[in-house]
C-alpha cells in the first residue's frame, strides 16, 4: 500500500506520541504502584511532575524533529524539480528528475519527466520540420538561381509574358538582340515594343482568342517572323513559344534568336552554288574531310572523275613531297582561324606533279562546330614553268655577276697588297737623305702609286657593293674638319692648274654628325677630285651647310659642263667622260657610280646641275643627326722627315704577305732594336714560346693558323708572352671585327693597308706602358718582391697613416711617360685617346665597387689589372699603384683590404683626370706658341 506524504507525517507523529504515551503510562503505573504501597512525599510528587514534564517536552521535540526531517526531504525533491525546470528552460526539454519514492512528489516527478520527454520529442519533430523547410527553401533558391542564370546566359532572347501580353521577364540576350533594356520592357505590352506595327493586331487577336478558348496554335512550334529593333529597323527572327501554368493563369515563354546571319549565309550559299562551276577547281568535304562534291574544273585539272573522288579523302591527290609537319600546321591553322592558303605540290591522276595555289575555308554551324570544308585551287604548272625559266636565267646572270665581282675583288686585293708595299717603301725612302732629283723621282712614283691605289680601291669597293658585302660604320665625326682637309689636299693640284679652290661655310661652332666619316670622305674625294680634274680655268667652290634636316655639300666648278643627254648615264658604272683637252677617257668610270651607291646607302640623294660651257654643280644631301662639339686642339704630329728614336724593345711581326712584312720591318727597325718575323700563327706560337717580346703585331687573316686563334692560344698558354700586348692588323675595320679581336685577347688594332704614321703611333703607345703589364714578371727578384707585397697585404687588414703617406709620396703623374707618348704620337691623339680612357676608367671603377661588394674576386682582379695597365700608359703613377694594390688584395681574396682600397679609387681617378687635362692643355698651349 502506497502512503502519501500526509499519512507519512501523521504516522511518524503518532508513533512518537504513542511511545511517549506508553512511557508516561508506564511511569504513572509504576508511581501509583509504589504510592499504594507507601506514602508519597511531596518531593516525590514534584519528581513525578518533573519527569512527566520532561517526557512531554521530549515528545514535542521528537515530533518537531520528525516533522523537520520529513519536510527537508520533501523540500529537496521540490528543489530538484525547480532545477530541472530551469535546465529545460535554458537547454531544452529532455532533462529527467530522479524519483526517490512513490508518493505525491514521486508521482509529480514522474509526470514532470514524461512531460519533459514529450516536449523533447515535440521539439525534435519541430526542429526536423524546420530543417526540412530550410532545405526545401535552399533547394528552391538554388533552382531559382540556376533558372535565372540560365535565362541570363542564354544566347537566345528569353521573354516571358502574362496572359494579357505584358512582359514579366526579359534577359540580357533580349537586351542585346532588340536594343530595349529590361527596365524599358518589364510591365509593358510586348506588342508595343518589338512587334512591327503591321503584325500587332494579329498578335493581340491571338492573345484574346487564347484567353477566351485556351487555344493557341503557335505553342510548341518553331516560327520565323519579323521583329522590330529599338532603333526602328526590322530583322528576321526565329521564335518558339511554350505555355507555363502559374496559379490559375498561363504565362508564355518565348525563345527568340536573330537569324539575319543565317539567312545571309543561305543567300551566300546560293550564290556560291552558281559560282561553283567556275574555271577554278573546287571541292567540298564534310567535317571528316571526305569529299562530298567537286566541280567540272576539278575533273579537268586533276584528271579524276566525280564518282572516283566522292567519299575519298583529298590525300589521294598527295605527291608525298610534303612532311607530316606541313600537314599538321595546315590543319592547326585551318581549325584555329578557319582558313588556310598557300602553295602545295599535289599529283595528277596520270602521276605528273601538280603544283597548286590552294585555299581552304571551314563552314561552321550555329553551335560553332565545323560542318564542311570548301577548297579551291589554281593550276600553277604553266606559271611554275615560266618561273623556273626566269630563275634559271637569273641564276646564270647572278653567277656571271658574282664571278665578275669575285674576279674584280680578288684582282683588286692582289694588286693592292704589293701596291701598298710600293707606296710605303716610297714613303720610307722619302724619309731618308735624297738628292733633289732622287726626291723628285720618288715623289712622282709615290703620286702615281696613290692614283693607282685609288683606282684599285674603287674597283674593290664597287665589287663589294655589288656582292652585298659592303656595310657602313657610323660614328660621330666633324664634317668641317674632313671637308677642309680634302680641300687642302687638292690645293696643290689646283695651284698647278692655276685655278682657285675654296670652301664656304657658316658654322659658328664645331658641329659633329653621326655617319661613316670614311665614306663621307670618299664621296667628297670623288666630287672635288673630278671638279679639279675637269676645270681648266676659273675656280672650284665647296659649300658646307648643316641644319636640323641633315648635311648638305655642293661642289661647283667652272669647267666645260656636261651635256644634258649624258647626265642620266653619269652615275652608271664604267661610264666615262672625255677630257676635252686630251679627248681621252680618264679614270675607271666607277667613281661617281660608287658615290651614288654610297649616298643611297646613307639614305641621301645627289643632284646635278650642269650646262655646256657653264660648269657643273654636284649637290649631296645626307640625313645625318648633328650635335654641338668642343673644338679640338691643333694636330701637332711629328714632321714627316723626322726619324723615331730606336728603343730597347723587341717586336714579333706576324704577317703572311712578304711585301707587307718588308714594309713593316723597315718601319719597325727605327722603333725597336729587335724585330722577329713569322709567316703565320703557328710559327708565331713557336717563336713566342722561346723568346719574350715587348709587343706582337698580329695579322688576322693568315693561312695555317689565323691571328685570332693564335692569340687565344697565346693567352691560354703559360709561356713568356701570355700577357704581351697584341695589336691586330686587319683589313676589316668594322665594329664587329674589332670586337672579335678584343674577344680573342688582342689589345688594339691597325687597319690595313697599314699607314706608317699609325703604326708608329701604336708602337709608341704600347711600348710606353711595357713596364707595367709584361716587364712586371721579367725577373725572379720582382716576383719575390711581389709575393712579399702580397703577403704584406694579407697581414695588414686596415689602411694606416703610413699607407696614406705611401700614396702621397708617389707622383700623381709621370710627365716623362706623357712627354714620350706625345712625342711618339701627338697631343691631339693623346687627348682623343684620353677621352675614351675617361669613360672606360669610370666604368671599371664602378665595376670594381660592385664586384667587390658581391665577392667576385677574380673579376675584381681583372678589372684592377686593366685599370693599372691603361692608366699606367698615361703616366698615372699614383692611381697605377692603387690599382696594383687592389689587384693583389683581390688575388689574395682579402675582403677588408679590397673594401678599404676601393673607397680611394673614385677620388683618385677624379684627381688624376683633372691633372691629365691640365697637363695636356698646357702642352697644347706650348705647341701653339
Amino acid at each position: 500500500m502506497k502512503l502519501g506524504i500526509r499519512w507519512k507525517i501523521i504516522g511518524a507523529i503518532a508513533a512518537v506520541e504513542a511511545l511517549l504515551f506508553a512511557a508516561i503510562i508506564g511511569f504513572a503505573f509504576h508511581w501509583l504502584t509504589q504510592s499504594t504501597q507507601q506514602t508519597v512525599s511531596a518531593e516525590q510528587t514534584w519528581q513525578l511532575i518533573g519527569v512527566l514534564t520532561v517526557l512531554v517536552l521530549l515528545a514535542i521535540g521528537s515530533t518537531a524533529f520528525v516533522v523537520y526531517t520529513l519536510s527537508t526531504r520533501f523540500a529537496r525533491q521540490l528543489i530538484r524539480l525547480t532545477d530541472t525546470a530551469r535546465e529545460i528552460r535554458h537547454k531544452g526539454p529532455g532533462a529527467q528528475v530522479e524519483i526517490a519514492e512513490d508518493d505525491e512528489l514521486g508521482r509529480l516527478a514522474n509526470a514532470f519527466n514524461k512531460m519533459s520527454l514529450s516536449l523533447q520529442a515535440t521539439q525534435k519533430e519541430l526542429h526536423d520540420s524546420i530543417e526540412e523547410q530550410q532545405k526545401l527553401s535552399e533547394l528552391l533558391d538554388t533552382h531559382r538561381s540556376i533558372l535565372t542564370a540560365t535565362i541570363s546566359s542564354a544566347n537566345d532572347a528569353v521573354i516571358v509574358i502574362d496572359h494579357n501580353g505584358d512582359v514579366v521577364e526579359y534577359n540580357k540576350s533580349a537586351e542585346r538582340i532588340f536594343g530595349f533594356s529590361r527596365y524599358e520592357m518589364i510591365g509593358n505590352e510586348l506588342a508595343n515594343m518589338i512587334i512591327p506595327e503591321k503584325f500587332r493586331n494579329a498578335h493581340r487577336a491571338g492573345m484574346k482568342r487564347f484567353r477566351q478558348s485556351g487555344e493557341a496554335k503557335v505553342l510548341g512550334q518553331r516560327l520565323e517572323l519579323v521583329a522590330l529593333h529599338k532603333d526602328g529597323h526590322e530583322f528576321p527572327c526565329e521564335l518558339a513559344i511554350h505555355g507555363v501554368k502559374v496559379g490559375k493563369e498561363t504565362h508564355f515563354t518565348a525563345f527568340m534568336r536573330d537569324i539575319s546571319d543565317r539567312i545571309n549565309l543561305e543567300q551566300e550559299l546560293r550564290l556560291a552554288g552558281h559560282a561553283f562551276d567556275a574555271n577554278e577547281a573546287i571541292f567540298i568535304t564534310d567535317a571528316d574531310a571526305n569529299i562530298v562534291r567537286v566541280n567540272q574544273a576539278f575533273t579537268r585539272i586533276t584528271g579524276y572523275q566525280e564518282d572516283e573522288v566522292i567519299g575519298q579523302n583529298p590525300r589521294i591527290l598527295s605527291s608525298h613531297q610534303h612532311t607530316d609537319e606541313f600537314y599538321q600546321d595546315m590543319w592547326q591553322t585551318l581549325t584555329t582561324t578557319g582558313k588556310w592558303s598557300g602553295e602545295i605540290m599535289n599529283r595528277h591522276k596520270n602521276g605528273d606533279l601538280l603544283p597548286e595555289l590552294l585555299s581552304i575555308s571551314s563552314v561552321t554551324q550555329e553551335d560553332g562546330s565545323i560542318s564542311n570544308f570548301v577548297a579551291h585551287f589554281a593550276d600553277l604548272r604553266e606559271q611554275k614553268a615560266v618561273e623556273q625559266s626566269l630563275r634559271q636565267a637569273r641564276t646564270e646572270a647572278e653567277l656571271a655577276s658574282q664571278a665578275k665581282s669575285r674576279f674584280l675583288a680578288t684582282m683588286s686585293h692582289e694588286i693592292r697588297t704589293p701596291l701598298n708595299a710600293i707606296i710605303n717603301m716610297n714613303r720610307l725612302l722619302l724619309e731618308t737623305a735624297l738628292t733633289e732629283q732622287q726626291r723628285h723621282l720618288v715623289t712622282s712614283a709615290d703620286d702615281a702609286g696613290n692614283v693607282l691605289l685609288a683606282i684599285v680601291n674603287n674597283v674593290l669597293d664597287f665589287s663589294r657593293i655589288e656582292a652585298g658585302q659592303f656595310a657602313l660604320n657610323p660614328d660621330w665625326f666633324n664634317p668641317l674638319h674632313v671637308t677642309q682637309s680634302l680641300v687642302e689636299l687638292f690645293q696643290a693640284s689646283a695651284g698647278q692648274k692655276c685655278i682657285g679652290l675654296s670652301m664656304k661655310h657658316q658654322l659658328d661652332q664645331p658641329i659633329e654628325v653621326y655617319g661613316d666619316a670614311l665614306r663621307y670622305r670618299q664621296i667628297l674625294l670623288n666630287l672635288i677630285g673630278n671638279a679639279v680634274k675637269f676645270t681648266q680655268k676659273g675656280d672650284v667652290q665647296v659649300t658646307l651647310v648643316i641644319d636640323s634636316t641633315g648635311l648638305k655639300v655642293s661642289v661647283a666648278d667652272t669647267g666645260p659642263g656636261i651635256e644634258s643627254a649624258k647626265q642620266p648615264y653619269l652615275f652608271d658604272e664604267f661610264y666615262q667622260l672625255k677630257d676635252i683637252n686630251s679627248m681621252e677617257r680618264s679614270g675607271t668610270g666607277l667613281g661617281l657610280a660608287i658615290t651614288k651607291q654610297l649616298i643611297d646607302m646613307m639614305q641621301g640623294k645627289i643632284d646635278l646641275t650642269s650646262a655646256l660651257g657653264e660648269g657643273s654643280t654636284f649637290t649631296i644631301w645626307l640625313p645625318l643627326e648633328s650635335r654641338a662639339a668642343e673644338a679640338e686642339p691643333k694636330d701637332n704630329r711629328l714632321p714627316a722627315g723626322n726619324k723615331t728614336t730606336t728603343r730597347n724593345i723587341s717586336i714579333l711581326l706576324v704577317e703572311d704577305s712578304a711585301s707587307n712584312r718588308a714594309v713593316a720591318h723597315q718601319v719597325l727597325a727605327n722603333l725597336a732594336n729587335d724585330v722577329v718575323e713569322a709567316e703565320n700563327g703557328k710559327i708565331a706560337i713557336e717563336l713566342a714560346a722561346k723568346q719574350r717580346f715587348d709587343l706582337i703585331l698580329m695579322d688576322v687573316a693568315m693561312p695555317v693558323l689565323n691571328g685570332l686563334r693564335a692569340t687565344e692560344m697565346l693567352r691560354k698558354s703559360d709561356g713568356p708572352n701570355r700577357n704581351t700586348p697584341i695589336v691586330a692588323m686587319t683589313a676589316n675595320a668594322f665594329k664587329e671585327d674589332k670586337q672579335a679581336c678584343l674577344d680573342a685577347g688582342m689589345d688594339d688594332f691597325l687597319s690595313k693597308p697599314v699607314d706608317i704614321t699609325a703604326m708608329r703611333a701604336k708602337v709608341a703607345l704600347w711600348s710606353a706602358q711595357r713596364s707595367e703589364r709584361w716587364l712586371e714578371e721579367s725577373t725572379p727578384q720582382q716576383d719575390s718582391q711581389q709575393t712579399s707585397t702580397t703577403s704584406d697585404i694579407v697581414d695588414e687588414p686596415n689602411p694606416t697613416e703610413q699607407e696614406q703617406s705611401k700614396y702621397e709620396a708617389i707622383a700623381l703623374l709621370d710627365e716623362d711617360v706623357l712627354n714620350t707618348l706625345i712625342r711618339e704620337t701627338s697631343c691631339a691623339t693623346v687627348k682623343n685617346i684620353l677621352a675614351t680612357l675617361k669613360e672606360e676608367a669610370q666604368a671599371r671603377v664602378f665595376a670594381v665597387k660592385v664586384l667587390a661588394g658581391s665577392g667576385n674576386w677574380q673579376q675584381v682582379e681583372i678589372e684592377a689589372h686593366t685599370l693599372k695597365s691603361s692608366m699606367g700608359t698615361f703616366g698615372a703613377s699614383r692611381f697605377q699603384q692603387l690599382a696594383k694594390d687592389i689587384e693583389h688584395a683581390a688575388k689574395a681574396q682579402h675582403q677588408q683590404r679590397v673594401n678599404n682600397l676601393e673607397h680611394r679609387l673614385q677620388l683618385m681617378l677624379d684627381n688624376t683626370m683633372a691633372a691629365l687635362d691640365s697637363f695636356l692643355a698646357e702642352d697644347a698651349a706650348d705647341q701653339q706658341e
